[in-house]
């Protein structure tokens, strides 16, 4: 595994369509992130945002890929007929960082 921890990020409603940038483009061919108004932070492991109200960090300890037989047609027909199967990761959660507190 290249990155050892992940985040998981919760933001406002203002952000919705910050958070579609990210979630419907891929990071491999441009920055996406640039094409948002979001500003990473950058923790100890990992990074988030600092526009986020609560990020939860974990240390990966298993990943899988999803397994492509196991995911309804009209999934495969919606999400996955040109990308591959999104992977699966479990995590142990080593800080929460509150900003809501």
């Amino acid at each position: 595994m290249i990155n050892v921890y992940f985040t998981i990020s919760f933001f406002d409603k203002k952000y919705h369509k910050d958070l579609e940038v990210l979630g419907s483009k891929s990071g491999r061919n441009l920055n996406k992130i640039s094409l948002t108004k979001l500003t990473p932070q950058f923790l100890r492991n990992a990074v988030s945002f600092k526009e986020s109200n609560l990020t939860i960090v974990c240390k990966k300890i298993y990943f899988q890929d999803l397994n492509i037989e196991n995911i309804p047609q009209e999934v495969i027909d919606k999400w996955y007929k040109k990308e591959p199967v999104h992977r699966m990761y479990i995590g142990e959660v080593i800080d929460i960082i509150d900003k809501r507190i």
